[in-house]
């Protein structure tokens, strides 16, 4: 099974100007790795640690890998394919179009055998089981009302319009407002805040910063226009995740400069499980080759609490051998066919 797949989104071949290049020092300390690390990294090891988190619900990691292969075939490869999917737990995906309408997430759709699923979003309350907003909750319960004596069959077909509906809106927002567009999502005690999540999350990440500013800059300002050479795309995924559909919409993001380039990938809405997360991969030249970079910033609520210490170094960890996974995989595809004929979208 292959893991990637080509996004058909608009090319721009002109390469943006930036400022002089890094050296390959200036370049492992933003990534943070020490002197001990760099001899395992030469020899091709994959070298992952934690990087600094600023919030109580936040895990960070880091991973890096150095592929003996010109930057321009790996630019090409991570331009071209896509991270997000490279889960086995993926039963679905899709792109989002710019013209996109709610019957674009009728993928979504509740079947007999997720009935249990849907109902319990039906009776969703504020709490941490669903990532949705009071006006969304009240929503569903509307359905509740009117239709508590409906057939199985017409129940989960109004619950499914209503999650696309959702959805729907939920990708509109973001599109139209950015990140203050996110809605919060509802809980007993103090609301969820995605915004702020992926806002703290982009400036706390010192390589983009360091080197894609203006990719930085960019982000910091969307929904404005991006910089010429910008290229970005929206998507969906539906993950199975602790044994239950998950709804995950995606913001992509890719830059090519003369000193590398760069995929960030906000994953600014999900269901359940976790809030939100945000994801680097940059490529740089580095010795005979490349120096590929992924970095990863999820925030949930699920790492707090009684045990909140075990439950973070579980998390971390868990980060840390997928990233590893990922990188692999990235190698040995490169390693495998520079290009990919996958174009599952």
């Amino acid at each position: 099974m292959k893991y990637f797949f080509i996004f058909p989104i608009l090319i721009c071949s002109a390469l943006v100007p930036c400022a002089a290049m890094p050296t390959s020092d200036e370049v492992l300390k933003l990534i943070g790795l020490h002197s001990d690390q760099i001899s395992k990294l030469n020899s091709g090891e994959p070298i992952s640690h934690e990087i600094s988190e600023e919030s109580e619900k936040e895990l960070a990691t880091i991973t890096t890998i150095y592929l003996e292969y010109p930057l321009h075939s790996v630019t090409e490869f991570i331009k071209n394919n896509y991270l997000s999917v490279m889960h086995d737990n993926v039963l679905a995906h899709g792109k989002i179009p710019d013209n996109a309408s709610i019957g674009t997430f009728k993928a979504f759709y509740f079947q007999e055998a997720q009935t249990s699923e849907a109902l319990a979003l039906l009776n969703a309350e504020s709490g941490d089981q669903f990532n949705l907003s009071s006006s969304e909750i009240k929503e569903l319960s509307e359905i509740r009302k009117n239709q508590h004596d409906a057939k199985q069959q017409d129940l989960l077909f109004s619950i499914s319009k209503v999650y696309q509906k959702i959805l729907y809106n939920r990708w509109r927002q973001y599109k139209d407002h950015g990140i203050e567009g996110i809605a919060e999502y509802s809980r007993e005690n103090e609301n969820v805040k995605p915004g702020l999540e992926l806002q703290g999350a982009l400036k706390s990440c010192k390589v983009l910063s360091g080197l894609f500013s203006g990719l930085f800059n960019d982000l910091s300002n969307h929904p404005n226009r991006f910089s010429l050479g910008v290229e970005e795309s929206y998507y969906w995924l539906n993950r199975a995740l602790e044994d239950r559909p998950t709804a995950i919409l995606g913001h992509r993001v890719f830059q090519e400069t003369r000193q590398g380039a760069i995929v960030v990938d906000r994953q600014f809405y999900v269901s359940h499980s976790y809030n939100t997360t945000h994801h680097i991969l940059g490529a740089v030249p580095y010795l005979n080759g490349t120096l590929i970079f992924h970095a990863v910033r999820t925030f949930t609520d699920q790492v707090l609490g009684v045990g909140s210490i075990i439950r973070h170094n579980l998390g971390r960890n868990y980060l840390k051998a997928e990233l590893i996974h990922r990188l692999l995989k990235l190698k040995q595809s490169v390693e495998c066919d520079r290009g990919t004929d996958d174009n599952r979208f």
